[in-house]
């Protein structure tokens, strides 16, 4: 097995002594430990944990918020859920799917925030919030 995802627990806990970790802000979840975490790319950090219970999700989002974090946006759809929170300049997420029982979790540092109210959602008139340029790969007409 790489070493990568058999010493997760120990890499996080490295990580969070670090004073310049973004990790070292956010409580470890207690319910299992993660099958990996990495870098996900622009500042982000990933946990990924397996077997969580939607009421493991929870408890967790609950042990962010008691650390000071508040619930910025949230949905759920069936047994998947996802949650954002905001503490000063850093932004977790924290998402589930009860199909596979898996948790992740994104931490970043000073990014801009999606607004709760979309532009479209404001006047008679749609105005769009997303342009894509571009294809992707062998999928030219794949974007959006």
């Amino acid at each position: 097995m790489n070493t990568r995802f058999e010493n997760a627990s120990e890499r996080l806990m490295a990580a969070k002594q670090d004073p310049t970790s973004v990790l070292r802000d956010i409580p470890v979840f207690a319910s299992s430990a993660p099958w990996d975490f990495y870098d996900a790319g622009d500042g982000a950090t990933l946990f990924m944990y397996n077997e969580v219970s939607r009421a493991d999700f929870e408890a967790y989002v609950s042990e962010l918020e008691a650390v000071g974090f508040s619930a910025y946006s949230s949905n759920a759809i069936g047994e998947n859920a996802y949650q954002t929170l905001v503490k000063d300049d850093l932004t977790v997420d924290v998402w589930r799917t009860g199909y596979a029982s898996e948790m992740r979790v994104t931490v970043q540092r000073g990014i801009p925030r999606i607004p709760k109210a979309m532009p479209c959602e404001t006047g008679t008139r749609v105005q769009p919030v997303l342009v894509a340029l571009g294809g992707h790969g062998d999928h030219p007409g794949m974007t959006g």
